[in-house]
């Protein structure tokens, strides 16, 4: 049901900028996010890119930014492929914006 529930709030502020308080009360209503102090930190780690102006006013960062600005990040990770009992070999990633390579790690 929480992912659901995501999913909605997220095909709202797609459409349409929310107050802080509207987004707040919302992402409280999801269980899994209950324990968790939500802030633009933590939206952002959760993979939400939000900003907040100076009107209170929430935005989803891709309703302003151009796909071709905007940064993706490849992983490929390397494993021995058992499901129950698989490693992890290694893991390659790398950042791309605007067709460039703006930072890479590999272990």
């Amino acid at each position: 049901m929480s992912l659901q529930q995501i999913d909605q709030i997220i095909s709202i502020l797609n459409k349409q900028s929310k107050p802080y308080d509207w987004v707040m009360q919302e992402f409280a209503k999801v269980e899994e996010l209950k324990n968790f102090d939500l802030d633009l930190e933590t939206f952002e780690l959760l993979g939400l890119g939000l900003t907040l102006n100076k009107d209170n006013i929430f935005t989803l960062k891709t309703r302003t930014t151009k796909i071709k600005d905007e940064i993706f990040c490849i992983v490929d990770i390397e494993s021995t492929g058992g499901v129950s009992k698989g490693e992890i070999l290694e893991i390659g990633a790398v950042k791309i914006q605007n067709s460039k390579e703006i930072g890479r790690f590999q272990s």
